[in-house]
């Protein structure tokens, strides 16, 4: 492997390397944390590491007990938000509109929709679907919009259009391509009849 032969690999275990993070530094996370009321930020980036090294660093005495106070916190927080999942997908299917997979897992502090499936399968299928029906009748809603505006005389900027229907130019160009550049034909045949000088 090309990463041995460079020597690169491990660095940190080399006779003098410096530490990723000062014993200072990770006693006063590790402090700060453990005073704190709020959620934990992102685990995996910033607290977990940090209790890994107290722990190899300082296996035993005060902050061997810090390291085991804070582990036991991160896990309380975790089965709190484990045990919120079914109430808040069954929450959010009682919503008008619904709420995509994506930020009911923002809601609840996870990273990742997969994790509502593995702990409430049948709830997140069906929070799927319902939303999945909803987008479908939005986009066709949306599309129906937009083809009203290529009958208009003269027809708007497209600009214009965006800012009426609430959307951005990328979502016009990835779901109505056809409409996005229907519109530009019917704009530039405006224009040219007009003449430079309009």
């Amino acid at each position: 492997m090309k990463y041995r032969k460079s020597g690169r690999s491990h660095w940190w275990r080399r006779r003098g390397a410096k530490p990723i993070c000062e014993r200072p530094r990770i006693k006063k996370v590790l402090e700060e944390y453990l005073a704190s009321d709020s959620p934990m930020p992102p685990l995996r980036w910033t607290v977990l590491p940090q209790v890994s090294a107290m722990r190899s660093i300082a296996p035993s005495g005060r902050s061997a007990r810090s390291c085991a106070a804070l582990s036991g916190k991160i896990e309380g927080q975790r089965r709190a938000r484990v045990a919120a999942i079914e109430p808040t997908l069954e929450q959010a299917l009682q919503e008008s509109p619904p709420p995509s997979l994506r930020q009911v897992t923002k809601r609840l502090g996870f990273s990742a929709t997969c994790v509502l499936k593995a702990h409430a399968p049948d709830l997140y299928e069906r929070l799927k679907t319902h939303w999945q029906a909803y987008a479908r009748i939005r986009r066709t809603e949306l599309q129906n919009k937009l083809k009203a505006v290529l009958q208009e005389k003269p027809p708007p900027s497209l600009r214009s259009v965006y800012s009426r229907q609430g959307v951005t130019e990328s979502i016009v160009n990835t779901s109505f391509p056809d409409l996005r550049r229907g519109n530009w034909i019917a704009t530039s045949a405006i224009s040219a009849a007009a003449g430079p000088g309009a």
